[in-house]
């Protein structure tokens, strides 16, 4: 038969003047050295079950992070009524408000760096309104309120949504990140450095980017004033009224050029250059990329 081992947690020893008399001592010099070495095991035990919840208890900060904080407000612009919009990281997208109302929703989102960190700000001005994602400086006070402002090491990115009043100017800068606007009432400049721009609008519309392609459906309004479409990795994808009235200068260093409309004049016109006038000339729109190709189509 084999011998069987049980740990003996609690219980007194045996009478000293119980029958066995002198074996007793040992039998309690027994019982205390299991007694150790259970509460030793036991102690490791319940040490092993518990560093999970440690570790956890570590992370809880940033498992209990928001993974987005949402930011709303809303105002009608006055003055000229210019929407001025600067972003660093993330999307700028706008459409048109059915009132004279400007509507602004932001979501903040991060992966190491705390969303609360960056502040977004809205505001009316004399001219109409501003809104701003204010990161951190590196001496820990926030960024003004503007287009000259770094991220440092924050990961944050804050995607910006708006609903335009219609005649009312948009201009949205970002550096990491696209410019969007669908069906836009007013004139748009748009400016991003890592992104593409892809603008609908009834009035005039600027874009430059330096990474991402251009994508823009041009109004019949506001043609006063030259246009540029520019770009340095990517294409330039343009489509205006059949009937217009401008120059076209449109060049690519590595691509090709194509237009698709009848040009009444041509100054130039080979693979990688156009230019042609079309209809009775007039405002001059300039489409040029690096690595990418041009089109001009009618709408």
């Amino acid at each position: 038969m084999g011998r069987g081992y049980r740990f003996i947690l609690g219980g007194g020893a045996p009478d000293a003047d119980g029958p066995g008399g002198g074996s007793v001592s040992r039998a309690d010099d027994r019982v205390s050295v299991w007694r150790s070495v259970a509460r030793g095991v036991l102690a490791a035990v319940l040490a092993m079950l518990a560093m999970p919840y440690a570790v956890s208890a570590k992370k809880k900060p940033a498992e209990s992070r928001p993974p987005s904080v949402s930011f709303h407000w809303a105002a009608v612009p006055g003055g000229d009524r210019v929407i001025e919009v600067y972003g660093v990281n993330g999307n700028i997208r706008a459409t048109h408000s059915d009132s004279e109302t400007l509507f602004v929703d932001t979501v903040k989102r991060g992966q190491k760096s705390d969303p609360d960190e960056v502040r977004v700000s809205a505001e009316l001005t004399g001219n109409g309104a501003r809104v701003c994602a204010r990161y951190p400086s590196p001496s820990g006070d926030l960024a003004p309120c503007g287009p000259d402002q770094r991220v440092g090491d924050s990961d944050v990115i804050v995607d910006i949504t708006l609903r335009v009043p219609p005649g009312a100017s948009l201009i949205a800068r970002t550096v990491n990140g696209s410019i969007g606007g669908v069906d836009m009432q007013g004139p748009v400049e748009a400016t991003t450095v890592n992104g593409g721009i892809d603008v609908v609008s009834t009035h005039r519309v600027v874009a430059s980017t330096v990474n991402g392609t251009i994508d823009v459906i041009l109004g019949p309004l506001g043609w006063a004033e030259p246009m540029s479409y520019t770009t340095t990795n990517g294409s330039v994808l343009l489509r205006i009224p059949g009937n217009a009235d401008a120059v076209i200068d449109a060049r690519s260093a590595e691509g090709r050029v194509d237009c698709e409309l009848t040009l009444a004049t041509t100054e130039t016109r080979d693979r990688q250059h156009l230019v042609g006038t079309l209809g009775k000339g007039g405002t001059r729109l300039r489409l040029e990329t690096v690595k990418g190709n041009v089109e001009v189509l009618p709408q």
